[in-house]
């Protein structure tokens, strides 16, 4: 812990998102003095370059998007950030600010947004386009819907969109055009997956954990959870299904390491208790520990938090973040400074 200028702490985490590009602030509260206080007029602005990043600050307020035009990563703060949220508690101790950021309405991506990359961000609806390739969603939280363009047109090909490490609870729907090479690891669903449109070509789907019906295609699908899901629920065309985990018996093919939790007992997976996200750890004991596909030598975990780099809890950038902050209650008048005491921990 150390005592300095409220200034200089944000300046020093800042600096530390990307040495090799610029980082520009958004903030859209009212008297703040970032860059910029609105997300498209930052897009669009001359001085921002592609490679840039922006840094999406916390706030009540949701920023509004419309179309993404340049490569950029776009940093939020997380999400399920306040333990005193009775809809929605959210884990403790991770940021002083308990205010995400968070877009209120559909954000668009345009060709020129290849490569693009978003961590800790609050996402309403995507509409993703085939022109725009290899953008990746990392511990985001996707809130609405993940849909389609609706420039595109039949026969183009979205190629490398990649979801790892998110907590979802929108709808995938798939349109006119097909995806190559999708991504889909170390993610909590609340709602289910559906690629049966045979517009997915090809798949990943590792280490991840559902609450509701998955019907896949042309994908690899391992290390996976099951929750609430039956036998019906579960429906894979030319997939191959290893490694798996399942609440319920007769819903994976029987053999390649797939089970299912004795007498459906959800406990014997997960915690089942706790925050938005936190419910859904291992339990002490659950058959998920070490039961997953052997990689390199390495035997993980089934479902989110398995593998070397696992899901985050509330999505939490991998860069310095401020978790706890202290300021005096008055100030004199003929004060030139103030000092506040800020812990800081960097994240991985």
């Amino acid at each position: 812990m150390k005592t300095t200028s409220l200034l200089l702490g944000c300046a020093m985490l800042l600096g530390a998102v990307q040495v090799n590009a610029t980082v520009h602030r958004v903030n859209n509260n009212a008297g703040a003095s970032a860059a910029f206080n609105n997300f498209n007029t930052a897009v669009a602005s001359a001085s921002v370059l592609n490679g840039d990043t922006l840094y999406l600050e916390p706030s009540a307020t949701a920023y509004t998007p419309t179309q993404l035009n340049k490569r950029l990563v776009i940093i939020g703060p997380g999400y399920f950030l306040d333990p005193a949220n009775v809809s929605f508690p959210g884990n403790t101790g991770l940021q002083a600010n308990v205010n995400g950021a968070r877009f209120a309405s559909a954000l668009a991506f345009d060709t020129l947004a290849t490569g693009s990359r978003f961590l800790g961000v609050e996402l309403g609806t995507l509409w993703l386009d085939p022109r725009a390739d290899n953008i990746t969603f990392e511990r985001c939280y996707i809130v609405s819907g993940i849909s389609w363009n609706t420039n595109a047109t039949a026969g183009q090909q979205a190629v490398g969109i990649r979801f790892n490490k998110c907590f979802i609870s929108a709808g995938f729907s798939y349109s006119t055009f097909n995806f190559v090479d999708l991504e889909i690891t170390n993610c909590i669903f609340t709602t289910g997956l559906n690629t049966s449109s045979a517009n997915v070509l090809s798949a990943l789907i590792r280490n991840n954990l559902f609450t509701s019906s998955v019907v896949i295609q042309n994908a690899y699908f391992a290390n996976n959870i099951l929750i609430n899901v039956g036998g019906p629920g579960f429906n894979a065309t030319n997939c191959v299904v290893r490694h798996n985990i399942s609440q319920f018996a007769n819903v994976f093919p029987a053999g390649n390491g797939n089970q299912s939790a004795p007498a459906n007992d959800v406990t014997r997976i997960i915690l089942n208790t706790g925050t938005v996200d936190g419910r859904y750890r291992l339990s002490p004991s659950s058959i998920a520990i070490g039961a997953g596909e052997t990689v390199g030598g390495v035997t993980p975990d089934v479902g989110p938090f398995g593998t070397a780099d696992p899901y985050r809890l509330s999505g939490i950038p991998p860069i310095p973040s401020i978790y706890s902050l202290t300021t005096p209650a008055t100030v004199p008048a003929a004060a030139t400074t103030m000092n506040i005491t800020l812990s800081t921990r960097s994240n991985n």
